[in-house]
């Protein structure tokens, strides 16, 4: 069957309506393509994945070691999370999302990764905001456990500057070597040192592409 055009899902939320859409795209011979509107603006698509995709494998490479304990912040169409879980040094994936219906599309396997993420037993989808878990003192990303620490963060939000204080690194991961990265305007890989102003940039990093 060709699928020119249809409607996945369409639920209104705190944020405004959002939907899942699935079309073929002729240009690409009929490729199959998933996009997300919130309103009458497009939030993500499945024909440009490059970016979520060297989120996760920047933040990884900058880590050594197995049993790796990692934090997503953003779900989206899944591309980050499940280049997270292709590395077999990670333990566990925390993956939070502040937009209820998109975790819904991906235990429903309404997306191209929804399968895949929801049964690997390392991937755990957390309904929350990210900034929130991440500014509440004391408290980090795992309320009932506030001393656990984790080996990465990543978040492709464009909020990313809520990341980059003294007070969240310290408070928060308590730790000098945790890399936090952002793909919103290049991301950015901390070296061994708990100040923020040795970030490097990510035009300083070999390319993994």
């Amino acid at each position: 069957m060709t699928i020119d055009f249809e409607e996945l899902d369409y639920q209104k939320t705190p944020l405004g309506e959002i939907s899942l859409r699935r079309r073929a795209e002729p240009r690409l011979h009929g490729k199959i393509v998933y996009e997300v509107k919130l309103g009458d603006e497009f939030l993500m698509s499945s024909l440009f994945t490059t970016s979520e995709i060297q989120l996760a494998r920047l933040g990884l490479a900058a880590l050594e070691g197995l049993d790796l304990d990692i934090v997503v912040g953003g779900l989206g169409l899944g591309y980050t999370a499940a280049a997270v879980l292709e590395n077999p040094a990670v333990a566990s994936l925390m993956v939070i999302e502040v937009m209820e219906p998109v975790i819904d599309w991906h235990r429903r396997g309404l997306v191209a990764l929804g399968k895949e993420l929801t049964s690997d037993p390392r991937c755990t989808l957390v309904h929350a905001d990210f900034f929130d878990l991440a500014g509440a003192s004391g408290r980090g990303f795992y309320p009932t456990d506030p001393t656990r620490l984790v080996h990465a963060v990543a978040t492709g939000s464009t909020r990313k500057t809520a990341l980059f204080t003294p007070h969240l690194h310290s408070t928060i991961w308590q730790t000098n070597s945790i890399p936090v990265v952002s793909s919103a305007s290049g991301p950015t890989i901390p070296p061994t040192t708990s100040s923020p102003a040795c970030w490097k940039p990510y035009s300083s990093l070999p390319s993994l592409t």
